[in-house]
């Protein structure tokens, strides 16, 4: 019996000591975000952390300055109809489109009766005709000076093989858009008339289609827009 009564005791002891160093730890306050961390290693010792930052995350340059590309032509054709994202998410699908035709997505892809290269089979000499399209369009509508990828291609174009499909993408769009002729087939394509794609692959990009590339081209455009 005495036995019994001393273990309660030692329990009791035991507890009400365990709850004296619990009421001495501080108390944090996890939703007040500019309010200091306390970490406790060990009762009465406290150490004091700087406030975590928030993750923040880079932007991708190349997305940005085809998402500028895409407004600014959304401007400068005064096509606002849809908003930008729906100009945008067509604008891809077009690339997509021209990419698919061309190589069927293939980065390393390269033509046997001619230079053409890559994902967007451009030539050995259109490439520096492209950079400077590029070059000239970004100082035109202030959009920075011309990337250090652009430059290079222009000194050594067969390095196309080994340029993103964005930039890419990039090259192959301003390209079009800087050609003589290209803006009312644009404006009719930004405004919702899917089928200008094709008409503007034809004038601007593949200005030479035989039957087989015709016939690819409509497949392509069936399974991209419709």
């Amino acid at each position: 019996m005495r036995k019994l009564v001393r273990v309660t005791v030692v329990c009791l002891a035991v507890c009400i000591v365990g709850l004296f160093f619990k009421s001495e730890q501080p108390i944090v306050n996890d939703s007040d975000e500019d309010e200091i961390a306390l970490l406790i290693s060990e009762p009465g010792d406290v150490m004091v952390l700087p406030p975590k930052e928030p993750e923040r995350l880079e932007k991708d340059p190349d997305l940005e300055l085809l998402k500028d590309i895409v407004a600014n032509e959304m401007f400068r054709l005064k096509v606002f109809k849809g908003g930008f994202e729906n100009k945008y998410q067509e604008t891809i699908r077009f690339i997509e489109f021209v990419k698919l035709i061309e190589s069927s997505g293939d980065q390393y892809a390269k033509a046997e009766t001619s230079t053409a290269m890559s994902f967007f089979q451009f030539t050995v000499p259109s490439v520096p005709t492209a950079v400077n399209r590029l070059e000239n369009y970004m100082a035109r509508h202030y959009l920075g000076e011309l990337p250090n990828w652009a430059q290079e291609l222009r000194d050594e174009p067969a390095l196309l093989f080994e340029v993103s499909e964005l930039r890419q993408a990039i090259l192959t769009f301003v390209n079009i858009i800087e050609q003589r002729g290209s803006d009312e087939l644009l404006l009719r394509f930004l405004a919702g008339e899917r089928s200008a794609a094709k008409a503007i692959y034809y004038a601007h990009h593949h200005t030479d289609p035989d039957e087989a590339t015709l016939k690819r081209t409509e497949r392509i455009f069936a399974k991209i827009f419709n």
